[in-house]
């Protein structure tokens, strides 16, 4: 789902963050493999992103607006409308 392919990512960032602070990292293999995990996180939530992005200029490109004649559609909602409370 989309939420799973957004949060994943920001909770592998925030783990990854949180591994930074609580731990005194002085091993440089370490830090490498943080930084690169926040990296890869990063990189997979925009390539997520764009891909949505691109989906909805594609559902956008094929939708049609189709002109209505706003009077029409307020007469029937009018006229549908239980305007007595012994209709309801």
């Amino acid at each position: 789902s989309i939420a799973h392919e957004l949060t994943t990512p920001l909770a592998i960032i925030a783990m990854q963050a949180n591994n930074l602070t609580k731990n005194n990292i002085t091993n440089t293999i370490n830090l490498n493999s943080i930084q690169q995990n926040i990296i890869h996180a990063i990189e997979r939530s925009h390539y997520f992103i764009s891909s949505v992005l691109m989906n909805l200029k594609d559902i956008n490109a094929e939708s049609k607006i189709e002109e209505i004649n706003i009077s029409i559609c307020v007469s029937n909602a009018i006229e549908s409308f239980p305007f007595d409370i012994d209709q309801k």
